[in-house]
């Protein structure tokens, strides 16, 4: 009896384990724990940090000069009900980190992902000079507009109306997934590295510029 109880608990043991390393493969499945939903303008002048979160906004994403926000393992939803109707602002001197869990480019289930509520209505979204900006291991979708799709768009075009417009030469995009904006990322003026990323569904994948 003694023996075929060893016998058991060693079985036990193993299938224990077994489920620890299936589990170790995928440890942020199903990880989102809080949905917050914000309406009016989301300022953000001090440092702040949120983790494992769908936030849906309706109203700006503004990071001051005085701001930092890093976001890890979260899905900021903007909800436009038009047309370039909400957009994320980081000014001069502001942080924004949008960041995977685990830092791992392998791993796609902790990524954090700007998108929107309802694609036909895309945000816009400005990094401007003197900022600091990273993006690694995320996602990027419905981001800008079309210059034929948005008539309104005056003669000399604003480049920040057609995708995550870079102004900054302090910024890093890597492994990140960018789909289903007008540009994937313009450089306005900029020195950002780009790099290790899949963009598609985009008029331009990466469009540097000066205009």
């Amino acid at each position: 009896m003694r023996r075929i109880a060893t016998t058991l608990l060693f079985i036990s043991l193993l299938i224990c384990g077994f489920a620890e390393v299936g589990l170790a493969k995928d440890p942020y499945e199903n990880k989102i724990s809080a949905i917050t939903y914000m309406t009016g303008d989301w300022v953000i002048n001090n440092a702040q940090n949120r983790t494992n979160e769908t936030i849906v906004l309706t109203g700006n994403l503004t990071i001051q000069s005085s701001g930092s926000l890093t976001l890890k393992n979260v899905t900021l939803k903007m909800n436009c009900t038009a047309a370039k109707q909400w957009r994320i602002n980081v000014l001069d001197g502001g942080s924004f980190y949008v960041l995977d869990f685990d830092n791992d480019n392998t791993t796609n289930w902790d990524s954090s992902i700007l998108t929107v509520v309802d694609p036909p209505y895309n945000f816009l979204f400005l990094v401007r000079e003197l900022t600091t900006f990273e993006m690694r291991n995320s996602e990027l979708s419905e981001c800008g507009g079309g210059y034929v799709a948005w008539p309104w768009v005056p003669a000399a075009p604003n480049p920040a109306w057609y995708g995550m417009c870079i102004l900054t030469d302090n910024a890093i995009i890597d492994s990140c997934n960018i789909s289903n904006n007008a540009y994937g990322v313009v450089l306005y003026g900029s020195d950002a590295v780009v790099s290790n990323n899949t963009i598609e569904l985009c008029d331009t994948g990466i469009r540097a510029t000066t205009w």
